[in-house]
């Protein structure tokens, strides 16, 4: 007897080990440093290889890191230790459907429902899947049923707000993720979503307020960024509309040829505001310019009268613009461009006097001599104006 003590001390010294790594473990995850996090559920693993518990909550480091692939091993280990506990097969579904794995994602909810056909979170993550399928009315319909079942669930009103709005829904939406905010104050998410919504409304003032909200909730929301910097735009404030673009793009620079796309596509819509704050010159220029023809405008008023006693002659019409002008794009060079508008590459060399046909670089406008043909319908997408005037 005296000989099994000390291997019964170690039993409990590990286990106690093991524990004490979890908790390690939870508190780097609840903190956002899921390295950590990984570095202590691996240990605890290593002491104690039969702890579901383990697997779960690496799982959930792995995928809050984007490590998919990684977190559904987990979670599928975590199942086979523990078929009954369907917090597996719920985590394993969030990571599926986080892949786009959407079916299995469906599978693993059903096999929840299955088992228990009350259980609102299952309907919930369901519901979440639906929507990212983009099959917006199941996902209203497991929503609705999510909600019924947990009245305080706060996620369920979220993505049912998400669906309406993608059904272009808005005050319905709205309601939904007003109510997500009421439930949980700390909803970042929620936030930003009713924030999109009401940009989509043109209440950019509202909008504005919710992303920016969202933002200290989540100072690395670059989406929230994104919103209230198109809100800004739209309310004319575009050095707070470039800032709030730059910093998205700092958080997410995937958004850089996003945003390129998009200012373009804002140029060519004539949303000059919007395409100056995503950093397209010309239009920048465009602006400042139609701000000096206001003042004038405004000027002229206190002296219409004298104006009309005077009574001068009307002015000579205005000389005609020599060229057009188009904005270069990514894959642009001198001899397409010359193709779409039917005039050969050295005649734009001597327009713009270019000794080196490869020197053009993309947001540089080019003249494009007066006499050649509009781009076709359907043409690539491309930006062309007379000079003071879009022509779209």
């Amino acid at each position: 007897m005296r000989r099994a003590l000390p291997a019964l001390a170690l039993v409990f010294l590990l286990g106690g080990c093991a524990g004490s790594r979890i908790h390690e473990g939870r508190r780097c995850l609840d903190h956002g440093q899921y390295y950590q996090a990984v570095q202590h559920f691996t240990r605890s693993i290593s002491i104690h290889p039969h702890n579901p518990a383990a697997y779960l909550d690496r799982g959930r480091a792995f995928q809050a890191r984007g490590n998919l692939d990684l977190a559904i091993q987990d979670f599928t280990k975590a199942i086979e230790l523990a078929p009954k506990d369907d917090r597996g097969y719920l985590l394993r579904a969030g990571a599926y459907s986080d892949r786009g794995d959407y079916d299995l994602a469906v599978l693993d909810c059903n096999r929840v429902l299955s088992e228990d056909p009350e259980h609102a979170a299952g309907y919930s993550l369901r519901g979440l899947t639906y929507l990212k399928k983009k099959a917006y009315d199941l996902a209203i319909q497991d929503c609705t049923r999510a909600v019924a079942l947990d009245p305080e669930l706060a996620a369920a009103f979220d993505t049912q707000g998400r669906a309406y709005a993608a059904l272009q829904q808005y005050d319905t939406a709205i309601r939904d993720f007003t109510e997500a905010i009421r439930l949980d104050p700390a909803f970042s998410a929620a936030y930003r979503h009713r924030g999109a919504a009401y940009l989509e409304k043109k209440a950019y003032s509202p909008a504005i307020r919710d992303c920016t909200r969202a933002i200290r909730l989540a100072p690395g929301d670059a989406e929230a960024y994104s919103i209230r910097g198109t809100a800004r735009a739209a309310k004319q404030d575009i050095a707070a509309a470039s800032t709030d673009f730059k910093k998205a793009i700092s958080l997410n620079p995937r958004l850089s040829v996003a945003y390129s796309d998009r200012g373009y596509d804002s140029f060519q819509a004539g949303d000059y505001p919007l395409a100056c704050a995503l950093g397209f010159p010309i239009a920048c220029s465009l602006l400042k310019q139609g701000e000096a023809g206001q003042r004038g405008q405004e000027a002229a008023q206190g002296n219409r009268l004298a104006a009309v006693k005077r009574a001068k002659p009307p002015a000579a019409a205005p000389p005609q613009p020599r060229h057009g002008i188009h904005v270069i794009r990514p894959g642009d060079n001198l001899f397409r461009i010359g193709i779409k508008y039917n005039v050969s590459w050295k005649a734009l060399m001597e327009c713009n006097a270019l000794s080196n046909p490869n020197s053009i670089h993309v947001g540089q406008t080019l003249k494009i001599p007066l006499g050649g043909s509009p781009p076709k319908k359907g043409a690539p997408s491309s930006s062309t104006k007379s000079e003071g005037h879009s022509a779209l």
